[in-house]
């Protein structure tokens, strides 16, 4: 029992490292190279798909970066 129970947490803790070391260099890859494809111009359904899935992710970010700063300058 003992034998198992160390196997399971070397198993999770090896797990987790290596998620932690692959998860930025495979989020990178799948933004630059896969979100930042233009979509065709001639091509409504992808042009809104890609901002669907894509430029939501940008504009979110803008919008909470926005409201961070208002929240942080507040003259009181």
């Amino acid at each position: 029992m003992l034998h198992h129970n160390f196997t399971i947490g070397i198993l999770v803790i090896s797990s987790t490292i290596l998620g932690l070391l692959l998860w930025p260099l495979i989020e990178y890859t799948i933004h630059r190279w896969l979100f930042h494809l233009q979509p065709p111009d001639n091509s409504p359904l992808l042009i809104t798909l890609h901002f669907g899935i894509h430029g939501l992710h940008h504009k979110v970010c803008v919008i909470l970066s926005q409201s961070l700063a208002n929240i942080v300058n507040t003259d009181k």
